[in-house]
C-alpha cells in the first residue's frame, strides 16, 4: 500500500472520529436542555402549602426611626486604688469579686519610712516651739526697756525681728508636719464607694512605686451603655430618648434612655451613654450589648424586613398574585421597630400587598402557592 493511500485512511478515521464525537456532544446538549425543560414543567406544576405566618401584607404603619448602636455596659461609678506612697505592700487581702463598702481599708503599705519622717517633723515644731517661746521672752523683756529708755528704737526693731524669724520657721514646720502626716495617712488605702472588687493588679508583699494600680472598685447598682455613633448616625439622637439592648448572656431585653452626648467627634465616632432603667438582672461590668436607639417614627408604607430579599442585583419580593409568586423589584427606605420586629419602609408596592416571609426561603417565579389557614 502506498503512503498516499494510508494517509488518505488516516484522514478519513479521523473525520469520522470527529463527526461521532459532535454527534455524541449535541445529542447529550439536548437531552440536558429537555431535562431543565421538564424541571421547570414540573416546578411550575407543584403547589406550595403556606402556612398563615409565611405570609405578610405591606402595610402603612407608624414606623420607629432607631439607630442601632452596640458597646459595653459598665458601672456608672467605679474608683481606682493606687498607692500614694511608695513601699511595701503589707495588707491586701481582698480578692476579686469580694464585696467593699465605702470607707473600708483595701490596702496598707508599709509606713516605717513615712512614721520617721512625721516623727521628724514634730520634733523640728517643737524645737521651732522653743526658738519662738524664747524670742517672745525676749520681746516683752525689750518692750520693758524700751519704756525705760535703756533699749534703741533699731536695737528693739532688730530684735523684733528676730521673733518674727522664729515665727515664720515654727509655721514652716508645722506645714512640714502637716505634709508628713498626709504622707503617714496616705499608707493606708480606703475605698471611696460601695461596690465589688473587680481587678486586683499586685498581691501582698509586693513593693510598689507612687500611682501604682492596686485594685479596681465597681457599683454595679447603677450601669450605663457605652456605645460610639457614627456623626451622621447621632445628628437625630437627643438626651431622654429610649433604647432597648441585649446583652450577651441575658435572655430578656433591658432598656435605657440617653443621659449623655458628648460635643466632641473621637476617631470619626460621637461617644453616647445610656443609662440603663431600673429593675434590670445582675450584670457584670463590660459585657457587651447590641441595640438600639427610638429617635423619632414616620407614617410609612412598611414591610417586615425579612420578607425583602437581596439574593439578585436588586432587592425584590416575592409577591403573591392570584395564587402565584411573582418577582418584584422593589425600593428600600428608613428601617425600623414595629411589633418588636424589624421592618421596613418600602417603594414599589400597593397597601395590602402579599408576600412571601423570608423564613420560606426562595420560590421560582410563576410557583402555585396554597395558604393554609
Amino acid at each position: 500500500m502506498s503512503a498516499r493511500v494510508r494517509w488518505a485512511l488516516v484522514a478519513l478515521l479521523l473525520v469520522l472520529l470527529t463527526v461521532s464525537i459532535g454527534r455524541a456532544l449535541w445529542d447529550r446538549v439536548r437531552r440536558q436542555e429537555a431535562g431543565v425543560r421538564q424541571h421547570a414543567a414540573l416546578q411550575s406544576a407543584v403547589t406550595v402549602d403556606l402556612a398563615a405566618g409565611d405570609v405578610v401584607q405591606a402595610t402603612s404603619i407608624d414606623l420607629a426611626q432607631i439607630v442601632f448602636a452596640s458597646g459595653p455596659v459598665e458601672a456608672q461609678r467605679t474608683a481606682l486604688i493606687k498607692a500614694r506612697i511608695p513601699g511595701e505592700v503589707v495588707t491586701l487581702r481582698l480578692r476579686e469579686g469580694d464585696p467593699v463598702r465605702t470607707g473600708q481599708v483595701v490596702a496598707e503599705i508599709d509606713a516605717m519610712e513615712a512614721r520617721l519622717r512625721h516623727q521628724q517633723a514634730l520634733e523640728t515644731v517643737r524645737a521651732a516651739q522653743a526658738q519662738v517661746d524664747i524670742a517672745l521672752r525676749t520681746d516683752r523683756n525689750n518692750q520693758a526697756l524700751r519704756a525705760s529708755g535703756f533699749l534703741s528704737p533699731t536695737a528693739f526693731d532688730h530684735a523684733r525681728s528676730a521673733l518674727d524669724a522664729a515665727q515664720a520657721n515654727l509655721a514652716q514646720a508645722k506645714a512640714a508636719a502637716g505634709v508628713a502626716a498626709k504622707s503617714l495617712a496616705d499608707a493606708t488605702l480606703r475605698s471611696p464607694i460601695t461596690g465589688y472588687v473587680a481587678h486586683k493588679y499586685v498581691e501582698q508583699g509586693e513593693r510598689v512605686g507612687v500611682e501604682a494600680r492596686l485594685l479596681d472598685i465597681v457599683d454595679i447598682t447603677s450601669m450605663e451603655w457605652q456605645v460610639s455613633l457614627s456623626p451622621a448616625e447621632a445628628a437625630p439622637v437627643r438626651v431622654g430618648q429610649s433604647a432597648t439592648l441585649r446583652v450577651d448572656g441575658i435572655p430578656t431585653a433591658l432598656h435605657a434612655r440617653v443621659a449623655r452626648i458628648s460635643p466632641a467627634t473621637s476617631a470619626r465616632a460621637v461617644p453616647v451613654t445610656l443609662v440603663l432603667e431600673a429593675g434590670y438582672p445582675p450584670l457584670r461590668h463590660g459585657l457587651f450589648a447590641r441595640g438600639s436607639v427610638q429617635t423619632g417614627s414616620v407614617r410609612t408604607l412598611a414591610v417586615p424586613l425579612s420578607a425583602v430579599r437581596t439574593d439578585k442585583a436588586s432587592p425584590y419580593v416575592q409577591r403573591i398574585v392570584e395564587g402565584k409568586v411573582q418577582h418584584q423589584t422593589v425600593r428600600t427606605g428608613a428601617r425600623g421597630d414595629y411589633d418588636g420586629q424589624t421592618w421596613v419602609a418600602i417603594e414599589g408596592l400597593a397597601q395590602g400587598a402579599s408576600l412571601v416571609d423570608g423564613t420560606v426561603g426562595t420560590l421560582r417565579p410563576g410557583t402555585s402557592v396554597r395558604i393554609r389557614p
